[in-house]
C-alpha cells in the first residue's frame, strides 16, 4: 500500500486483527493506535510494527521495549480528569477576575535557574479542599527550555543518569511538540524557562485507596501561579507539577520508575498546552 504526502487512513482491527505493508523508499509514516472512544473497558492490545531492513540488533531492542510497555499497568483516568477540571475552573475565575489581569506580571527571577538551586514551592496538596502544602526542591537538571526541580523529601528513584535523560526528553523532544502547535508561554518570572517540579505532595494528592478504581494525578498545571505576590499561594512561574518514583507506595500508590516515564510525558503535553493557553 503506498499514501499520498498528508495522506491518512484508519484500519478497522476490531474482527481479529489487520496485516499492512506501507511502500518503503525512504517514506515516513505516523502510525497511531487508540481506541478513540472513553467507552470502552481499559485494556492492553497487542500490536507489532516492522521493517524489513531492520538490523537484527535494532529489532531485538524494538521487542524488549514492546515487552517492556506491555507490562505496565493501564491507569484509569477519573482522578486526573476530575483535577482538571477543578484547576480548568479555577483558571476560567482567575482570568474573569480583575486581581488576575493585573497581576500577571510577577517578580523577575524569582525561581532561578542556577546550578544547585534549592526553592521553596507551594503546592497544591487537596484538590477538595485546595489546601496547599511547601516543598523545598533542588535543581536537578537546566535545558534550553526547562528546569527541573525534584522534592529533595522525595523517595529513591531515579538515578542521576536517569533523571538527565528524563529531563532532556521533556525539554529536547515534548516541548518543541506543543510549542510548534500553540506558541510558546510567556515567561512571567523572566527566567527563559518553564519550570517542571516532580513532588511527593502530587502524588499524595491521590487517596491510597481510589488508585485502583480512579487511577491517580500524574501530574497538572496550576493557573494561580501567575498571580502576583500579593497571592501567598502563587509561585510566580510557569510551572508543570509531576509525581515522583515511589515504588513502595509511602505517599499514595506505588509508582516505579518505569510508571512515571509512561504516565507523565502525555500529561506533561496537555498540561503545558493548558499553560500556553492560559498564559
Amino acid at each position: 500500500m503506498r499514501l499520498a504526502v498528508a495522506q491518512t487512513l484508519r484500519l478497522d482491527c476490531s474482527n481479529g486483527g489487520t496485516t499492512v505493508t506501507f511502500a518503503g523508499a525512504g517514506a515516513s509514516y505516523l502510525i497511531v493506535p487508540e481506541f478513540a472512544t472513553d467507552q470502552a473497558p481499559f485494556q492492553l492490545v497487542d500490536y507489532s510494527v516492522a521493517s524489513g531492513t531492520l538490523a537484527p540488533a535494532v529489532t531485538a531492542s524494538r521487542v524488549r521495549a514492546a515487552t517492556q510497555l506491555a507490562s505496565l499497568r493501564v491507569r484509569p483516568l477519573t482522578a486526573q480528569r476530575a483535577a482538571d477540571r477543578y484547576l480548568r475552573e479555577r483558571g476560567r475565575e482567575l482570568a474573569l477576575s480583575r486581581t488576575s489581569r493585573g497581576a500577571l506580571q510577577a517578580a523577575p527571577g524569582v525561581i532561578s535557574a542556577a546550578p544547585d538551586t534549592i526553592h521553596n514551592f507551594q503546592v497544591l496538596s487537596n484538590f477538595t479542599s485546595g489546601a496547599f502544602a511547601t516543598v523545598t526542591a533542588r535543581l536537578a537538571y537546566t535545558g534550553t527550555n526547562l528546569l527541573l526541580y525534584v522534592d529533595t523529601l522525595s523517595p529513591s528513584g531515579f538515578t542521576p543518569t536517569q533523571l538527565q535523560t528524563f529531563g532532556q526528553y521533556f525539554d529536547q523532544t515534548l516541548w518543541p511538540i506543543d510549542t510548534t502547535a500553540f506558541g510558546v508561554p510567556s515567561d512571567v518570572d523572566q527566567n527563559g524557562h518553564i519550570i517542571m517540579l516532580m513532588s511527593k505532595v502530587v502524588n499524595a494528592d491521590t487517596p491510597s485507596a481510589t488508585c485502583a478504581t480512579q487511577g491517580y494525578i500524574a501530574g497538572f498545571f496550576n493557573p494561580e501561579d501567575f498571580n502576583g505576590p500579593s497571592d501567598p499561594h502563587s509561585n510566580q512561574g510557569e510551572i508543570f507539577y509531576s509525581v515522583v518514583p515511589d515504588p513502595n507506595g509511602t505517599f499514595s500508590c506505588g509508582h516505579t520508575v518505569a510508571d512515571v516515564g509512561f504516565a507523565v510525558p502525555s500529561v506533561f503535553l496537555h498540561e503545558l498546552q493548558h499553560l500556553i493557553s492560559f498564559s
